[in-house]
């Protein structure tokens, strides 16, 4: 009974904080990065949020929660960390590839807005440290490419063969693969895996 009480008590803190805020469920969901569904088990009083749940929301709401002392063995969270934000940063970084830095730049917003989160930070960062990698590379590769050109062809533009445009296109298409690696990894395992890339962040 008592655990139930806590339970209730924190709910309404967070649906108060919350309208007072002006936000909707759905608006908190997507700027705390925690699933709409725990939202709204936290405010009807149905499970004992994690710590880092609480956390984000607190974060988002600018607010500090109390965090329930007694553990709650009922309902238990499954999808506390939405990860949704490093989807849409994928997403991003496949879609806007013009200029270059647009790669990198939507995807940074996107996670700047949810670092607060574990793994979005983590995630994320892995996200944003290939697309940095692979800008420099890319830029590295196309001011090299005209004189390359030069020394093998005798002209940086032979005929009709564009060096610069095929190498462009090559590099988008190892990236536009990495992209959707990472996207069937994010969704088969919930989880991103690349050893061979530092994460900066």
């Amino acid at each position: 009974m008592r655990q139930q009480k806590q339970r209730s008590d924190l709910g309404k803190r967070v649906q108060l904080r919350r309208q007072e805020k002006g936000f909707t469920q759905e608006m908190l969901a997507e700027e705390s990065g925690v699933s709409l569904r725990t939202i709204q088990r936290i405010e009807q009083g149905s499970v004992k949020p994690q710590p880092y749940t609480l956390k984000a929301i607190s974060s988002s709401l600018n607010y500090q929660f109390p965090m329930p002392v007694i553990h709650y063995q009922g309902v238990e969270e499954k999808a506390d960390q939405d990860l949704q934000p490093v989807k849409r940063m994928i997403l991003s970084s496949l879609v806007f590839f013009l200029p270059i830095i647009a790669n990198v730049f939507i995807p940074m917003v996107i996670w700047y807005r949810h670092r607060h989160l574990p793994k979005i930070r983590e995630y994320g960062g892995i996200l944003l440290s290939s697309q940095i990698l692979w800008s420099i590379i890319t830029l590295t590769l196309l001011v090299l490419t005209p004189g390359v050109a030069q020394a093998v062809f005798g002209e940086s533009n032979p005929g009709n063969f564009h060096p610069l445009l095929a190498v462009y296109m090559l590099m988008i298409g190892l990236n536009s693969f990495l992209l959707m690696q990472l996207g069937v990894q994010l969704e088969k395992r919930q989880s991103l895996d690349l050893k061979l890339i530092p994460n900066f962040f």
